[in-house]
């Protein structure tokens, strides 16, 4: 909230939100004593992205802007990848696919013209890969590809909405 109250005192508000905070913690799902971990990986990667969504969007409504929400989601929202260890990340990013799709109906119903938009990318090569094992050789993108895309949606027509980007690496096993 702090965070937004000093976005509108500096800049006016939020045009534009892009939810590109993401964690994953590289252990079985079923071992015990990973509450924190859980936790911290839902924090993060729903209820960050959901209370950050609300102040962007409250934003935009407030001073009738006709802004756009993108969420930094991942192929692991749409499928559960065969990769050890990935712990409830696959689930968090299924709620951001639910939750995008809710936000858009809210939007509508609402009758504004505010844009959401998931972006979900397959491997790429950030930060959030040191705490992963991912099998030697598996193609990655770069996170030039991922901006691009998030350029691409907020960059279309009023008229246009793009829900939803899948991005993959050529010759990605998933």
């Amino acid at each position: 909230e702090r965070t937004f109250q000093r976005i509108q005192a500096t800049h006016g508000g939020v045009d534009v939100l892009v939810n590109n905070a993401g964690i994953v913690r590289s252990n079985n799902l079923l071992d015990v004593g990973t509450t924190a971990d859980l936790r911290a990986v839902l924090d993060t990667n729903v209820t960050g992205l959901v209370l950050c969504s609300q102040w962007a969007y409250k934003s935009m409504v407030d001073r009738k802007v006709d802004g756009h929400i993108v969420h930094i989601n991942s192929i692991a929202g749409h499928i559960v990848p065969f990769l050890p260890k990935l712990n409830i990340y696959p689930g968090t990013k299924h709620a951001v696919t639910a939750l995008t799709e809710v936000m858009r109906q809210e939007m509508r119903t609402a009758g504004t013209k505010i844009k959401v938009t998931s972006v979900s990318p397959g491997g790429v090569k950030t930060e959030i890969l040191n705490s992963a094992e991912i099998p030697e050789g598996m193609p990655l993108l770069e996170s030039e590809d991922i901006s691009a895309a998030v350029l691409y949606a907020i960059g279309t027509p009023p008229h246009v909405q793009v829900h939803e980007i899948t991005i993959k690496p050529i010759g990605e096993a998933f």
